[in-house]
């Protein structure tokens, strides 16, 4: 055949279509996303929109209309999707994307206080970055927006600390009930790396049980994946023994009258070995992208990551205990006071009278 010339008498060139789906809807790991039911459309179509809006405004630096647009996704979801875990699954999406682009807003206001310059700058940007005179402490709960004009840092604008936070719980609590639960880790991590130790510890607070919960969850699930690991390996020795046995020079070689009903019960076994590891397969196909010890794209430990957020909750619940015993202490202060300046009125009474 002819190849097909172009308007020049160029010869074309093939297109080459690339599948729209990552892994096919055979694979086990496919996981099929929920279908919307129809009071929920209208809902989910305006929440498109405000997606869409968020990481537009992400991209062109707008952090107003990025900060209006996630607060209104927010309170649609939490009107409209937040009854019940099966339609609050239906934004997860969604509300990775508007946490993911908050995320990067916080990231550059935190880039612009430390005087570096924009993660997703570009070469040239980065050679004529120049830092700003001053420097200064980035906070989540301080809420304001640091930018660099003409050289200088400026922090005029504040944003609502409080709306920003909910939207961020709201989008990890959707992403608890789809369970999806490296995109927990992921956002959490990020979250901890951004937030201020001294200032920013209720959020941390807030954020604590999912967190525990996905590493929990995690945990299972690549416990799991090793047991299926070393359960086929232990049955690939087996069934690679018996087949030794059934091979044209092996003791069970075809041929031999004597032990033939030996030879049937042998493949017999044969095949039930490996029905049992194409399950075991199955299982490590289907936990593969999950099962996993290590953060992907952040070079964190799992069990370590565990650990350091067990920590977090301890130190969270000890100071609670400390607070508690101060307001209990301050209390029964409080209440000897009383006592003493009634016993004082009283004998004043006594004493007029």
């Amino acid at each position: 055949e002819e190849p097909e010339l172009d308007e020049e008498g160029n010869p074309m060139k093939k297109r080459t279509y690339v599948p729209k789906k990552a892994i096919s809807t055979n694979d086990p790991a496919y996981i099929r996303a929920p279908e919307t039911p129809g009071p929920k459309r209208l809902p989910m179509i305006a929440l498109k929109n405000l997606t869409q809006a968020v990481t537009l405004a992400s991209r062109v630096g707008q952090w107003a209309v990025l900060l209006n647009a996630s607060v209104q996704a927010a309170n649609l979801v939490r009107d409209m999707f937040a009854g019940e875990a099966s339609t609050l699954a239906l934004a997860a999406p969604m509300m990775r994307r508007v946490a993911d682009s908050i995320l990067g807003m916080l990231t550059e206001i935190k880039c612009v206080c430390e005087g570096r310059p924009s993660p997703t700058a570009t070469p040239a940007e980065r050679n004529t970055f120049v830092a700003p005179p001053t420097v200064a402490v980035f906070s989540l709960a301080a809420g304001l927006v640091h930018r660099i004009r003409d050289g200088n840092r400026e922090a005029h604008d504040k944003y609502d600390t409080g709306a920003v936070s909910r939207t961020m719980v709201l989008a990890m609590e959707a992403l608890v009930a789809s369970k999806r639960w490296l995109a927990i880790l992921c956002l959490g991590y990020d979250l901890r790396k951004l937030a201020n130790p001294l200032e920013d510890m209720a959020f941390i607070e807030a954020i604590l049980p999912m967190m525990i919960k996905a590493l929990e969850e995690i945990n299972k699930e690549n416990a799991v994946s090793v047991a299926a690991k070393k359960e086929l390996a232990a049955l690939t020795v087996v069934v690679v023994a018996h087949e030794k046995e059934v091979l044209p020079n092996g003791r069970l070689r075809e041929g031999l009258r004597a032990r033939l009903k030996e030879r049937e019960a042998m493949l017999a076994e044969i095949d039930a070995l490996k029905v049992k590891m194409a399950v075991e397969e199955t299982i490590m196909k289907r936990l593969r992208f999950r099962a996993m010890s290590t953060l992907p794209g952040r070079d964190q430990k799992l069990d370590e990551m565990y650990q350091e957020w067990l920590m977090i909750k301890k130190v969270i619940g000890r100071d609670k205990s400390l607070c508690l015993q101060d307001l209990q202490r301050c209390r029964g202060l409080l209440v000897s006071f009383q006592s003493k300046d009634k016993k004082a009125a009283h004998s004043q009474l006594q004493e007029d009278a």
